[in-house]
């Protein structure tokens, strides 16, 4: 699980970089791309193990919590008011609800902060 996640991750990265400074997908980009993702994730995993657990509690807890639930609710406020004739299906509660799940989000950011 470790690996395949490691290896989404860093090719996520790999385009992240390709698109960011507008290099091709050539022989010779691919290198300088994973000399980017690459190294610095084995010298910091290399250097000490703490590292390791802590970005394994980080993405488990800060970044799902950010990509998993706050940016859709922040997706959800934003294009309801443009597209509210075209949805069939809305949930109650409106930006009530929304507001809700956002302080409940804010909440539990703080929370794994801090601990």
């Amino acid at each position: 699980a470790l690996a395949t996640s490691f290896l989404g991750v860093s090719l996520g990265l790999m385009d992240f970089l390709a698109d960011a400074f507008s290099w091709k997908k050539d022989y010779r980009h691919k290198w300088l791309m994973m000399i980017f993702v690459y190294l610095p994730a084995i010298i910091l995993s290399s250097t000490s193990l703490r590292v390791f657990y802590f970005s394994l509690k980080f993405g488990a807890g800060f970044a799902c919590t950010i990509l998993l639930i706050l940016f859709p609710t922040i997706l959800v406020y934003k294009i309801r008011p443009n597209y509210q004739h075209k949805i069939d299906y809305k949930v109650k509660g409106g930006n009530y609800l929304l507001g809700f799940v956002m302080g409940f989000v804010i909440l539990m950011l703080l929370s794994d902060i801090l601990n």
